[in-house]
């Protein structure tokens, strides 16, 4: 069965939005997605001390509606 993923997307789009700079782009991007994840994880541990995983899971669905709020926030890359 086939699986969505997120592999290469998000590199692909800093790489569009530093075009001169593809490693810096993809450092930045994994970087950034790993120190969020850092940031966030004691906080979701706490909630699942409180109220276990259907608590985490409840804390976790409005991210995809932020995500793609911040999105409509993003300008096209110039592509130069």
């Amino acid at each position: 069965m086939p699986r969505a993923r997120a592999g290469p997307r998000p590199g692909k789009l800093g790489q569009d939005y530093l075009p001169d700079r593809p490693g810096t782009a993809a450092s930045v991007t994994r970087g950034l997605a790993v120190s969020v994840g850092g940031l966030v994880a004691p906080f979701l541990g706490l909630i699942a001390d409180a109220h276990g995983p259907p608590g985490v899971l409840l804390a976790l669905c409005p991210i995809p509606f932020l995500g793609a709020a911040l999105a409509l926030l993003l300008s096209e890359p110039t592509g130069d």
